[in-house]
């Protein structure tokens, strides 16, 4: 089996919003396809900025520049349409030396990788520095990132280290003992351009454990890593937190991140999508030699799934069951009119007169069911102020009365007057902007029975003269 403990350098912490108690530990891990995770050993993911491409070290690779002994490059894969697409390596102007490790796609695009080189790619020291990404496969000459003593403070096996949010804090974890097993997390800060000597944060190490691949989340104040205490060699992921974001003295009791975080084997250098719903990690759990996993860190629904029935708005019991139905959705555009939305995910049983769809959350909304030959009423679903998924019951109402379909003519009191143009239809002194009065006259309605209304016709000009319609006996 192959040791992910050659890995040398560090992984670069992407953000994450929420804090330790808002990640999801109820998901499981998914091991990432063949097309990042081969037969030799693959660590250590970072992303860039937008989320669109994953850098990883990939151990003992035929195709390493070393080839499959003691050599680690780094490669990487893009995403397309949601699939991780085949690995490729870095050219050699990236890979320069035996042992390989990228730190971070910076701000503007560079990649931070780890040790110290001459401009024709001659390793002087161990330390960091900066490649000029010009092109997808162009990359520039190797800049020197000043850490003070760094390069000699560390003289272990292993470091890593990772940037905070603002790229003025750097976390690192390395032995200050010649080729030493057992690392320190430690903290430096930007001061121009230049970091300040490491500082020892006392209270996160312990004597004969060993804490590496130290990572900051965005919230400026959990500190995730990786130790082997209490792990028989292996590593497992702990967390954690700080409100002194200056000097970093004072934590909290470190814990174990749980869940399908932790298995009985390597579990470390844990890292997070741009959109902070996933987390990335490298474990060599189910026999791997090390590989990459995901793992869904919180509810990416972004949708409000309601659930109702529609009902007889005086009985408040299901409507006349197996009619055919309709649900009709509204909000309202950018200057106020209705809008109907269009259901996602819609189901209904004419059976039960149950119905069920989602709407993304954000917005106000309002509900309408639509049964032929009937009156239905609008009710307000109020989701503005929700802000994760959630399910919510809302049923739909539907008046007993069936609705009249009325047909009618406008009569001027002068028989030689035929000229209907701007006649509007008025029920019970309410205009009804949907009548539309044709060239001769006749008009079309729709009225819900059990009621009587008054009808006018009105145009500039004349006196109108209402009619009477009395439909509260109709049952059909």
């Amino acid at each position: 089996m192959k040791k992910l403990f050659t890995y040398i350098g560090l992984a670069f912490l992407l953000s994450l919003s929420s804090i330790y108690a808002q990640i999801d530990l109820s998901y499981k891990a998914v091991k990432l396809p063949e097309t990042i995770n081969s037969e030799a050993s693959e660590c250590a993911p970072v992303f860039s900025k937008d989320g669109s491409t994953m850098y990883f070290v990939r151990i003992n690779h035929p195709e390493n520049r070393f080839g499959e002994k003691s050599s680690q490059d780094i490669w990487m894969s893009k995403k397309v349409n949601g699939i991780w697409q085949d690995a490729v390596r870095l050219p050699n102007s990236v890979n320069l030396v035996k042992y390989n490790t990228i730190f971070a796609e910076m701000p503007n695009g560079d990649l931070l990788i780890s040790g110290v080189f001459t401009k024709k790619g001659k390793y002087l020291q161990r330390g960091l520095s900066t490649i000029q990404h010009t092109s997808d496969s162009t990359y520039g000459f190797p800049y020197p990132v000043s850490v003070r003593k760094y390069h000699k403070l560390s003289k272990g096996q292993v470091s890593n280290v990772s940037f905070d949010k603002s790229y003025s804090k750097l976390f690192l974890s390395f032995s200050k003992k010649r080729k030493g097993t057992k690392n320190n997390i430690y903290v430096s800060l930007k001061e121009g351009e230049i970091w300040t000597k490491p500082k020892k944060l006392e209270v996160l190490n312990e004597k004969k454990s060993s804490e590496e691949s130290p990572r900051l989340f965005s919230n400026g104040t959990t500190l995730y890593f990786s130790s082997d205490k209490g792990s028989k060699g292996n590593h497992d992921i702990y967390f954690a937190e700080t409100s002194d974001i200056n000097e970093f003295v004072q934590w909290s009791d470190v814990k174990k991140l749980e869940g399908d975080f932790t298995s009985s084997s390597f579990d470390g250098f844990i890292v997070f999508d741009e959109k902070d719903e996933y987390a990335y990690f490298t474990s060599s759990r189910d026999g791997g030699d090390g590989d990459i996993y995901q793992l869904q860190i919180k509810d990416i629904r972004d949708f409000v799934r309601i659930k109702g029935l529609v009902l007889n708005t005086e009985t408040k019991k299901l409507f006349d069951p197996k009619q055919n139905f309709e649900i009709e959705v509204y909000t309202e555009d950018l200057i106020g009119a209705p809008k109907k939305v269009e259901l996602k995910n819609f189901n209904m049983s004419k059976d039960s007169m149950s119905f069920e769809f989602d709407l993304p959350y954000g917005s106000n909304y309002t509900i309408k069911p639509v049964v032929q030959d009937y009156e239905s009423i609008s009710l307000p679903i109020n989701l503005k102020n929700i802000t994760k998924y959630q399910e919510m019951n809302q049923n739909a109402e539907i008046k007993a009365n069936p609705i009249l379909s009325l047909d009618g003519k406008v009569y001027f009191a002068d028989a030689t007057n035929n000229d209907f143009s701007d006649v509007k239809i008025y029920v019970d002194g309410e205009l009804k902007e949907d009548v539309k009065v044709t060239a001769d006259g006749k008009y079309s309605m729709q009225l819900p029975t059990g009621k009587k209304y008054q009808i006018e016709a009105k145009k500039d000009g004349f006196m109108a003269y209402p009619a009477e319609v009395d439909v509260t006996e109709y049952k059909n």
